[in-house]
């Protein structure tokens, strides 16, 4: 027992020692590492040339015995590509660990071999998890497959960690499997698909109903349960003349509805005149089922002859006799809320549910009722007649319309904007994103109002447009224009995708790479241009130049959206969808003739 004690003890001593040690060894000099000299770059200063290879300036036995030390570039010295800060970090704690097992061996002899072997074995991957500084080469490893190049020069150096995009990509995936898990997944496809069912309706019958739906190509929830989370939806931010409109033709016609009572005591129903059965029920002009001033004790008032101003009555009382069938029968009908525009239907709550609408029980007419209000969710509207949800520019920024587009979201934010924020710091990316996003939304509210978006694809367009920017900076030896045609080749794809794919929206990748290109001037002014260096006062000037536009335009488009309402443009949902059926590139355009989807 006293055995077993004194070598616990002596172990736990012999750690101590070896963390001292580790603290008080100094690190080793650096030494010079072999590596092939990149194009376009000269040695450091204090070796010189000799035949091809960099020979030690202070006099070496020969270029072979001392390597070169390779700066990339003009005015500093950095490492060469793939090694970083975080290389030089490595080849110090492993030198650092090779002194501490020399140290260790002194002081404990073969005592510990094994608990060292396995603490170090610890130590070096919890470090690791922490040490980002091969993240470039790992993470790129797929870009490189793709395209055959990195999204960063080697001149580059990295000066931050990747916080934003960890913290956005974790939202992002937080935000979908929630969604999923409450709302589920809706039918996939790309046109519009019928849905039918034998459903209870206001006569009492089953009958035989369908109607027309959306499907989801990206796998994830349908269009209604989009709009109620936050995605880009036009009706939803600002009033729309177009729905108003409708809305006031639906509006008048149930100024002219009566109440509908089966003459058989089965029921009522609010219809106009040439829907009531004229031989099985008895039409009352000018009343409202279950609903009449003279009974009605809450609210009080005020009651006019138009009965689309009457509001809900919470609180009635009913005759036992009379001739006030309207009050004495059983309501079978309630507004109920279906679509995403805002129309409303008599209908039963069977009826309502295969619709997947808003029933409203405690209503007695569809003007009592804002069902833009319902549709929209999330904060409800000051004024119920205004639509004023201008932050869904932004929260749809964080939501995706299924699978597919997270994981392309993911690969993307993971692979390319990853390493591009380590270099052009965590605000500017974020800037880039968050500006980018926004504007891409604004502008497809203004052109496809009616268009359902959700996802950055407006953010992921204006990081493109960083990352071109960035290989603009490259030297004539890295080949930028070759890169530069690969990135265009690219975009003009993913344009044509957007044409025949009327899920994908071109409008958002056009205004996002646009101020994303400006963004990133503005936060990377160019230091040299055509092989000549650029003046501070010309940097200074082209990156106020550049925030400026970046504002006009964010204004521009903010004052169209809300001020001026774009009611004709004759071809503008060519730009984002081709109609290669009836019904293909339904709700693309900038009017609409109909509540129903």
């Amino acid at each position: 027992m006293a055995t077993r004690t004194e070598d616990r003890f002596s172990s736990s001593a012999g750690r101590r020692r070896r963390k001292l040690d580790r603290k008080r060894t100094p690190p080793p000099p650096k030494q010079p590492t072999t590596e092939l000299q990149p194009p376009g770059r000269r040695p450091c200063e204090g070796t010189r040339t000799v035949s091809g290879s960099a020979e030690v300036a202070d006099g070496a036995d020969s270029p072979e015995s001392r390597p070169s030390a390779v700066c990339n570039g003009p005015d500093d010295r950095r490492a060469g590509p793939g090694r970083g800060r975080g290389w030089e970090r490595r080849e110090q704690r492993s030198s650092r660990g090779r002194g501490s097992e020399e140290a260790i061996t002194r002081m404990d002899g073969e005592e510990g071999g094994d608990d060292d072997e396995e603490d170090g074995k610890f130590v070096e991957f919890v470090e690791s998890v922490w040490d980002n500084s091969d993240r470039a080469s790992v993470g790129m490893k797929l870009a490189r497959q793709c395209f055959g190049f990195s999204t960063t020069s080697p001149t580059q150096k990295v000066i931050s960690r990747a916080y934003f995009t960890v913290w956005i990509t974790i939202i992002q995936m937080i935000i979908y499997f929630v969604i999923i898990g409450q709302y589920g997944i809706a039918p996939i496809g790309v046109d519009w698909t019928e849905q039918t069912a034998d459903v209870l309706m206001t006569d009492l019958t089953i009958q035989h109903q369908s109607y027309m739906e959306r499907p989801n190509l990206w796998i994830g929830p349908r269009e209604a349960d989009l709009i109620h989370l936050g995605a880009k939806f036009s009706p939803c931010i600002r009033p729309d003349k177009n729905i108003e409109a409708l809305l006031e033709v639906d509006r008048k016609k149930e100024a002219t509805t009566g109440c509908c009572v089966n003459n058989d005591g089965s029921g009522c129903v609010q219809k106009a005149k040439n829907e009531c059965p004229q031989y099985l029920s008895t039409w009352n002009r000018s009343t409202v089922c279950g609903e009449d001033p003279r009974y009605c004790t809450s609210p009080r008032g005020p009651w006019s002859e138009d009965i689309t101003t009457w509001p809900p009555c919470t609180n009635s009382s009913k005759p036992s006799s009379g001739f006030d069938y309207h009050m004495m029968c059983e309501v079978v009908g309630r507004p109920c809320c279906v679509g995403v525009r805002g129309e409303c239907v008599m209908a039963t709550r069977e009826y309502c549910d295969f619709r997947r609408g808003y029933f409203h029980e405690n209503a007695s007419l569809c003007s009592q009722v804002s069902c833009l209000n319902e549709v929209c969710g999330m904060i409800r509207f000051t004024d119920p007649k205004k639509p004023d949800q201008f932050y869904r520019f932004f929260t749809s920024l964080c939501i995706h319309p299924g699978l597919l587009a997270l994981v392309i979201t993911v690969v993307f934010q993971w692979l390319i904007q990853y390493d591009l924020e380590r270099y052009i710091g965590w605000w500017s990316m974020a800037s880039i994103y968050i500006v980018c996003g926004y504007s891409g939304s604004i502008l497809s509210a203004i052109f496809i109002p009616y268009h359902v978006e959700a996802g950055p694809s407006g953010s992921q367009f204006g990081v493109l447009a960083a990352m071109s920017v960035e290989i603009v900076r490259w030297n004539a030896e890295e080949k930028p224009r070759a890169q530069l045609a690969i990135i265009v080749v690219s975009l003009l794809v993913l344009f044509f995708i957007g044409v025949i794919v009327p899920q994908v929206d071109n409008w958002a990748h056009l205004a996002g790479y646009v101020v994303g290109a400006l963004l990133a001037i503005a936060f990377r002014p160019f230091g040299h241009l055509c092989g000549s260096r650029v003046p501070d006062y010309c940097r200074v000037v082209t990156r106020v130049m550049c925030f400026l536009w970046t504002a006009a335009m964010a204004a521009i488009l903010t004052v169209v959206f809300c001020l001026i309402e774009v009611n004709q443009c004759n071809g503008c949902e060519y730009f984002n969808c081709i109609p290669f059926t009836d019904t293909y590139c339904m709700g693309m355009g900038v009017n609409i003739t109909s509540l129903s989807n």
